[in-house]
């Protein structure tokens, strides 16, 4: 799911990974990781793609920068 600047989304519970892809190959982003006993706070260069563990618990990821993010398994 792609998810704009102050946009969000959810990761259900089951996933090992959040993995995050930034749309934008010249700008760096970041974005925001929240669940039970989770608070990351990512940076992600351009163009780049994170995987993140988170678990297996349900997160929401938000978009604290200006380049879209591709979210994958994001509800």
């Amino acid at each position: 799911m792609i998810i704009s600047q102050g946009e969000s989304c959810t990761i259900p519970a089951g996933y090992a990974n959040a993995t995050v892809t930034n749309q934008d190959a010249n700008k760096a982003g970041s974005y925001d990781i929240a669940g039970d006993g989770i608070a990351i706070n990512k940076q992600i260069p351009g163009g780049q793609t994170q995987n993140t563990p988170i678990r297996q618990i349900e997160v929401t990821v938000t978009n604290s920068g200006k380049p879209d993010l591709d979210v994958a398994d994001c509800q």
